[in-house]
């Protein structure tokens, strides 16, 4: 018989047997698996109780530390303001240097301190863009270096190059446009980094422009308000609708008076003033940027010969930031530096003579008031008080205005050893001074006079020289050129 057959039989011989059996194996397996599976159920218990202490220690070591850091902070905070007392500290210029102190103090310590690095790079580097706010350029540039040496191999890219942008931009309101174009990079480098966000990359791009702009790039600078608009108009999402409209607005003004200053033509002036008249349309007359466009758009008329209505805009300019900002403020010097400027360059027209008269004095005492607000070594100081000097010699006081142009000289050379350009304008400008100073015979000069126009003439050839190395303009070379060859034959004249 087989197997089967005989297993059969077997079965139903025993059959109360086979049944009990069977009943106590397939209890014995349940009970396993209810076993095994209480054991299994208690281990993920044990394990989600094991996670959940865990993250509450963890939770509790991050309050614990943001609360030390809240108190690294608040610590940090009131160092910036011990020891300051405004009613003790009168004088505008000495309480913002107490306080832009208190800020660089409060920069190292943040340096110095535990709270994570990221926290510490963007204190620091907001900092910097505080001093630079209160006029402060050296300590402003060194505070923004040392938030980029704090998060030097310690952040992500992104932040990396967020604190870079950051560090160009105190370069460039500080007048380093070489530094901060090294810095940033070509347009398309900035707008392509996916680390940075659309707002830090509109604000690398229009730090980008600006730097090439003020280094007289035009070409480049245009460039990159391009490249700004076309950024726009493919992150339009990343913007509100008004912020899309002023970026917009301001990279085509900015394009267009590019344009008027490569090549300046009454065209060009015109299409930047129509783009001109749209920005301060958009942000009314009384705002700093129309203020400062209104300013620059008279220029530009001044440029190509337009008095009247130079002068127009620039009077409309200063009569808005005398509203805007009052007297002491130095938009209003630099508006008062225009207007005193054209009639300067007018003062054939007996109108301008009169003008002259009125604003030059009120314009000196904005300037003096500024410049002792700012240092005597500020780029701006040094700017208002070139053309403060270039006005008065202009208007007749020739001694005062070459004196004044040779301090000015003498500062740029002394503060900014590293931007020798700033130094060679001033002594062009100084050089012409000396040059257009009237004598009374010029065939017959004295001694004094001919040393000047030795002076005048070492002055221009250096001037020639420097802007034959950076290729210049051909046509500004030959009109020097040409007053060099008049001044030579002067003193051979007189030898």
């Amino acid at each position: 018989p087989s197997t089967l057959y005989k297993f059969r039989k077997f079965v139903i011989r025993n059959r109360l047997v086979v049944i009990a059996s069977t009943v106590v194996f397939f209890a014995l397996v349940l009970g396993l698996a209810l076993a095994s599976f209480g054991f299994w159920h208690a281990s993920v218990a044990r394990n989600q109780a094991i996670e959940a202490k865990e993250q509450a220690s963890h939770a509790k070591d991050d309050a614990i530390r943001q609360r030390n850091n809240f108190k690294d902070m608040l610590g940090i905070l009131n160092q910036v303001f011990e020891g300051i007392q405004p009613v003790e500290n009168p004088d505008d210029r000495s309480l913002r240097i107490e306080l832009g102190n208190q800020l660089v103090a409060s920069a190292e310590l943040l340096a110095s301190s535990a709270i994570d690095e990221p926290e510490r790079s963007f204190a620091v580097s907001k900092i910097a863009t505080t001093l630079s706010q209160l006029a402060m350029p050296n300590e402003a540039i060194n505070t923004s270096k040392l938030a980029l040496d704090i998060s030097n191999g310690l952040v992500s890219p992104g932040v990396r190059r967020t604190l870079e942008v950051r560090h160009a931009g105190s370069q460039n309101v500080n007048g380093n446009y070489q530094a901060a174009i090294r810095l940033l990079g070509s347009p398309n480098e900035i707008a392509e980094n996916t680390d940075l966000s659309p707002k830090t990359a509109v604000d690398g791009l229009v730090t980008l422009a600006y730097a090439y702009q003020e280094s007289s790039l035009q070409k480049e600078s245009i460039e990159s308000w391009k490249t700004l608009l076309a950024f726009l108009e493919s992150n339009h999402d990343d913007f509100d609708k008004k912020r899309l409209e002023e970026l917009t607005l301001l990279a085509k003004h900015a394009s267009t008076r590019n344009e008027f200053v490569k090549d300046p033509t009454r065209r060009n002036l015109d299409m930047h003033a129509e783009t001109c008249r749209a920005f301060i349309d958009f942000h009314g007359p009384l705002h700093p940027d129309s203020i400062s466009t209104a300013r620059m758009l008279a220029e530009g008329y001044r440029g190509i010969g337009f008095s009247e209505l130079s002068f127009s805009l620039g009077k409309e300019a200063l009569e808005n930031s005398r509203k805007l900002n009052g007297e002491r403020n130095y938009q209003t010097a630099i508006c008062y530096n225009t207007v005193i400027g054209i009639c300067g360059a007018n003062l054939g027209d007996p109108a301008f003579q009169m003008r002259i008269k009125e604003y030059l004095e009120p314009a000196t005492s904005s300037i003096v008031d500024v410049s002792e607000r700012l240092g005597g070594s500020h780029p701006v100081t040094l700017s208002l008080y070139s053309n403060l000097a270039t006005a008065m010699a202009l208007s007749g006081s020739w001694e005062e205005g070459i004196l004044m142009m040779r301090d000015v000289t003498r500062l740029a050379k002394h503060h900014f050893p590293d931007k020798p350009e700033k130094a060679r304008n001033y002594n062009y400008r100084l050089a012409l001074m000396i040059d257009e100073k009237p004598v009374l015979d010029k065939m017959s000069l004295s001694e004094s006079e001919i040393e000047a126009r030795k002076e005048s003439l070492e002055l221009l050839l250096a001037h020639v020289d420097w802007l034959k190395s950076k290729h210049s303009d051909q046509n500004s070379i030959e009109s020097i050129e040409k007053k060099i060859g008049a001044i030579r034959k002067l003193i051979e004249i007189q030898e």
